[in-house]
């Protein structure tokens, strides 16, 4: 008779996340502990994990960490999650006992580098890098957009004497109290 072949998937992420959670983990865990009981879970399990591009591992530590933290979590410690998952997938890839020995060490790198798992938290790093950019872009064209609006005399407000006050603000004297917002529909 055949032995089944049980494989990483979304589905048994989140059920070995489930486990790591019954067996007490959580957020304020250390990660060495919980990459540990990834790493034997897989090994002892024989689950077989196939290589996935980064943005896949990455997609695969949010489903462990999503599973495993079942309140909201600080970012920091949702990204420590996650590393612990892909670091203990990595260490899988070696043999039991693999951190006594020099040799296993380099046979697990050689394996975790074969599923694309060499560098786990560059792969986060990569995430974070891509999302910080994210938000600079949009903050510098929110930025662009507020630096045009304040060229455009028809959309700041004007005082009664006459004088452009961006935010309302001017040195126009008591009579700037008496603000109107004047657009210009030339346009």
């Amino acid at each position: 008779m055949k032995a089944e072949v049980f494989a990483l998937t979304t589905t048994s992420i989140v059920a070995l996340a489930r486990f790591v959670q019954l067996l007490g983990f959580n957020g304020r865990s250390a990660m060495d502990h919980i990459a540990h009981v990834v790493s034997d879970v897989l090994q002892g399990w024989g689950i077989a994990v196939a290589r996935r591009s980064h943005a896949e591992w990455a997609k695969a530590a949010d489903d462990f960490a999503n599973a495993l933290c079942t309140s909201p979590q600080p970012m920091s410690t949702r990204q420590s999650i996650k590393l612990s998952f892909l670091d203990g997938v990595r260490w899988s890839r070696g043999d039991f006992n693999t951190r006594h020995s020099a040799e296993k060490m380099r046979i697990m790198l050689r394996r975790a580098k074969a599923i694309n798992l060499d560098n786990p938290a560059k792969i986060l790093t990569d995430e974070l890098d891509a999302t910080k950019l994210n938000l600079m872009l949009y903050d510098k064209k929110q930025q662009r957009l507020l630096q045009s609006g304040s060229n455009r005399p028809n959309l700041l407000p004007r005082s009664n004497s006459g004088l452009l006050t961006p935010g309302g603000s001017d040195d126009a004297g008591p009579e700037s109290q008496n603000e109107e917002i004047v657009y210009d529909e030339s346009d």
